[in-house]
């Protein structure tokens, strides 16, 4: 089960790695391979930054998530963006299990708590900012050095917190196409070369 905090301990610069950016959009989108089954990707390139993912499932955008999950390092920020019933949490969960988290610590959104925290190797801290009016009450909350312990935060709403996302992070936005689909596209550092090692075998 997570661990649950109110409490944020001043928060450093994210992904403060070496730019891996390179230019283009990649349209990755489902595929079968002989002998592979279902849920292969491929990419395709074209003029921009950003990466472009194709779900048409739930199942899918969890799968997405989680193999971004299986490619970030400590101190990752992603900034998750979508209506209600997008799937930010779907996505969330497929980061957890990217993470090696396992499916019975039972990630779900922490909309009443804020935070919630699943130890790993790599931990993530989930937020959710759905019920903060603005950033001012999250720093009030003690947002601070959250990234200084070494963990992936994946942030629902976080066009809430306004100027204080770090620089360096990473926007998810979930776009609702159908019943069932999704447009996700996730900008930011690295997402490019991200997007090439997520199509990867």
């Amino acid at each position: 089960m997570p661990r649950s905090t109110r409490a944020v301990p001043a928060l450093r610069r994210a992904l403060d790695r070496p730019a891996i950016v390179q230019q283009g959009v990649f349209n990755m989108a489902p595929r079968r391979r002989r002998g592979r089954g279902a849920g292969e990707m491929r990419a395709k390139g074209r003029a921009g930054g950003e990466a472009v993912f194709r779900s048409s499932s739930p199942g899918e955008t969890r799968a997405i998530g989680a193999r971004l999950g299986a490619l970030l390092g400590p101190g990752s920020v992603l900034a998750l963006h979508g209506e209600l019933g997008s799937g930010k949490t779907c996505f969330v969960q497929g980061l957890a299990d990217g993470l090696g988290i396992a499916r019975s610590a039972g990630v779900s959104s922490p909309t009443f708590v804020i935070i919630n925290e699943y130890p790993a190797r790599i931990p993530l801290f989930h937020f959710d900012l759905y019920r903060l009016p603005g950033g001012r009450e999250l720093v009030e909350l003690g947002w601070g050095d959250y990234l200084d312990r070494g963990g992936v935060i994946a942030i629902e709403w976080a066009e809430r917190m306004g100027d204080l996302l770090p620089d360096g992070h990473l926007a998810v936005t979930l776009e609702v196409t159908g019943e069932r689909t999704r447009l996700i596209t996730i900008s930011g550092k690295g997402a490019d070369t991200l997007a090439e090692e997520m199509a990867g075998p």
